[in-house]
């Protein structure tokens, strides 16, 4: 609608391609980055917990690190390179020999504290329905406007200022 001095209002640009791609690859990587996070580490090698106690008793291993639900160790290297390391599920109930069977053998026992669950866990799904339920909200906002796209001064049933204040009064 053009105002007091016959000219129409400029509407606002509408929203590119290429602003609609960025945020879809933008969620997307961090969809990856945040499935990283849950990745074990690639330098262990995961074997029974029957074998790894087979592995104990054999006197190949030189550390084992307890965790809440597995076992780590690591074995002598051939050569003094590197330790290899495995890894074993602990069974539910607790295994009262693991612990002298490590110390008979001379093993190094360290253990980890419970990791507790991060507050990320928690947010980080709200935060994605939050953020896709205000994306189409912005988009079907702008096309209620005439698909100028968001921004057009109409959003939630707003009058721009331009049509409220028209200049020369």
């Amino acid at each position: 609608m053009p105002d007091d001095t016959g000219h129409s209002p400029t509407p606002d640009p509408p929203w590119s391609a290429f602003g609609q791609w960025k945020w879809v690859v933008a969620f997307w990587l961090l969809i990856g980055l945040g499935s990283l996070w849950f990745l074990p580490p690639q330098e262990l090698q995961v074997v029974s917990y029957s074998a790894l106690k087979q592995m104990i008793r054999d006197g190949a291993v030189v550390s084992a690190e307890l965790q809440d639900h597995a076992i780590t160790v690591g074995t002598r290297a051939p050569g003094g390179a590197d330790p290899v390391r495995y890894q074993a599920v602990t069974p539910v109930q607790a295994d009262p020999d693991l612990l002298p069977l490590l110390e008979s053998e001379g093993v190094e026992i360290t253990a980890t504290k419970p990791q507790g669950i991060s507050i990320l866990s928690y947010l980080l799904p709200w935060a994605v329905i939050l953020g896709i339920y205000f994306w189409f909200q912005r988009r079907m906002m702008g096309r209620i406007a005439g698909g100028l796209g968001p921004g057009t001064g109409a959003l939630l049933g707003g009058v721009s200022q331009s049509q409220a204040h028209p200049p020369g009064r």
